[in-house]
């Protein structure tokens, strides 16, 4: 850890508590990030409060740590103070600073060509960057970033309880998510299926459903007891024909975070084969691609059963890595190899 008088920090600026109080799972891969370098790292993490005066008294709080007391600062982007954030770039952060990068926001809103050089300057500031996969990766760097550029692969997955992962499992296949029409419009056009569809969350519209049977909503943490599903499927987008619009768009350079918890609850996924994650899924025998979800009957009925164990196999595998945090450490240490 370099001077043992000294420090790592965790800056992040969401607010945790949300993932406890709510039955979404919007701000779960930050809260799991602090809480894996906490445990392994000794980190001090800060969260700036929501009112003036806290924020302020945040801010000389940070400000003095960081000069003063750090070794290494792992800061998650985005961070949504942006004032004090430049402030921090300009002086102490990039020699010292690791960014984990949860959403690129120019990409992921389709932003103009100004807009993106102006994210990509911003993160050309930083020693290190901790980007979702390889085809994120080469977005920034043919965007012009220089950094160091290291591939999470996938986002861990902390549970409160380990994971038991059943042998016998319900026909069916998984999606968890928002189910509002205005967000997951093609789980209502879904063709039929030799497995019923489970949906999980919140914005379900009954009067809409077809071949769907809604389970509920779950907090983060207890989903993974909760899904015993064949599959969980990632998937976005008006189409059951490919993944449409810029969420479809976007699914071609993140990690969905949904990929991890289907995983983590020994899940293999269903995935489009032009999603970024698709790539990980391959090479990892967790899954099945689609070019479309009108093929993926065929795929389901030719699938063996000896194909499908070793797919629940190599689930096993990634599900307790994701647990324990592996992939986080993993690119954390590739980080600071030089």
């Amino acid at each position: 850890m370099g001077n043992s008088m000294k420090k790592n920090y965790v800056i992040d600026d969401a607010d945790r508590q949300s993932v406890k109080n709510q039955n979404n799972a919007w701000n779960k891969a930050r809260s799991d990030i602090n809480s894996i370098l906490a445990k392994d790292y000794e980190v001090t993490y800060f969260i700036c409060g929501k009112s003036k005066i806290g924020k302020l008294l945040h801010y000389f709080q940070l400000i003095f740590e960081i000069c003063f007391k750090s070794d290494r600062v792992v800061l998650q982007y985005p961070f949504y103070n942006t004032r004090f954030l430049n402030f921090l770039s300009k002086h102490w952060l990039p020699k010292k600073c690791i960014v984990v990068i949860h959403d690129l926001d120019s990409l992921r809103q389709e932003k103009e060509e100004s807009e993106v050089q102006k994210e990509i300057r911003f993160l050309n500031k930083f020693q290190s960057i901790i980007s979702h996969n390889e085809r994120m990766t080469a977005w920034l760097k043919e965007k012009g970033c220089h950094s160091k550029i290291v591939n999470l692969e996938l986002f861990d997955y902390l549970t409160e309880n380990k994971v038991q992962i059943k042998n016998k499992r319900d026909e069916a296949i998984a999606f968890a998510g928002n189910l509002s029409p205005n967000k997951s419009e093609f789980l209502y056009k879904f063709p039929d299926m030799p497995l019923k569809i489970h949906a999980y969350g919140n914005g379900y519209d009954s009067a809409r459903s077809n071949n769907i049977e809604y389970m509920g909503s779950f907090p983060a943490e207890r989903l993974p007891v909760v899904l015993n599903e064949k599959f969980g499927l990632i998937w976005d987008g008006t189409s059951t024909d490919k993944c449409e619009g810029s969420n479809g768009r976007y699914l071609r350079y993140n990690n969905p975070h949904k990929t991890s918890l289907y995983l983590v609850s020994g899940l293999p996924v269903i995935v489009w084969k032009e999603a970024a994650i698709a790539l990980f899924v391959e090479r990892n025998q967790v899954g099945i691609t689609v070019d479309s979800l009108e093929d993926l009957k065929d795929k389901l009925d030719k699938l063996s059963d000896v194909k499908y164990s070793e797919m629940l196999e190599h689930t096993r595998e990634i599900s307790t890595r994701l647990q324990e945090g592996y992939y986080l450490k993993h690119a954390i240490a590739q980080c600071l190899e030089d």
